[in-house]
């Protein structure tokens, strides 16, 4: 069983790591790269058009991450409540 104090500092942590992994500018990164791909001449740089991708996809990656725990913590958050 876990308590609101505990639940409370887990909720610290996670806000710690939103800093840390700069989750809300790779959110704002991936909509101006994203952006970018749909420009017709994206295309032209083959190599650069796969390393902007790459990029794109690393950055999901870790924004979905870190969605996933926030998800988990607000699940706990209404059970604890229950």
């Amino acid at each position: 069983v876990i308590s609101n104090e505990q639940l409370k500092s887990l909720g610290d942590r996670l806000e710690a790591l939103r800093g840390i992994f700069d989750v809300d500018v790779k959110r704002e990164e991936i909509k101006e790269e994203e952006l970018v791909t749909q420009d017709p001449e994206f295309w032209n740089d083959p190599k650069e058009a796969e390393r902007t991708l790459k990029n794109i996809k690393k950055k999901k990656f870790w924004v979905n991450q870190y969605q996933k725990i926030l998800s988990n913590y607000e699940d706990t958050q209404v059970l604890v409540d229950f």
